[in-house]
């Protein structure tokens, strides 16, 4: 997963890797949460058309946070042909036991299914990246 804690470096550790996980939100929408969701898709655009151009990589995107109606993170993968993963609804509970340093899969079967999900989607997609790319 990409975050601004990756340093300088983000883009040639992030070029490196075999399979690239972005987690996108579609938080409420206000004016600043726009543009912050934008600058996020804008940078996926980026390193989305750089895997192309770099030996075909493939990447997937995890929606979270999602709420009820339109989704543009959603509509910009579905537009680009980008693998969604999974999608994770908001959740004020799942927020909590983050904030709380709780691991959600232990405390409520719900996480432990989206996110046991999560892992065999991502397993099955690298196991078939080394498969079509060894």
């Amino acid at each position: 997963m990409l975050t601004p804690r990756c340093g300088e470096n983000a883009v040639d550790v992030f070029n490196a890797a075999d399979i690239k996980i972005f987690k996108t939100t579609n938080a409420p929408a206000k004016e600043n949460i726009d543009a912050f969701i934008a600058g996020k898709l804008s940078l996926l655009d980026e390193i989305h058309a750089g895997f192309h151009s770099h030996g075909g990589k493939q990447c997937g995107v995890v929606l979270n946070k999602c709420l009820e109606g339109e989704n543009p993170a959603e509509n910009f993968c579905l537009e680009r042909n980008i693998k969604i993963l999974c999608r994770i609804p908001f959740d004020n509970e799942l927020g909590m036991l983050n904030s709380n340093a709780k691991i959600a899969v232990r405390e409520n079967e719900k996480y432990q299914a989206i996110f046991s999900s999560l892992l065999e989607t991502v397993t099955k997609e690298v196991r078939h990246e080394t498969i079509a790319n060894p």
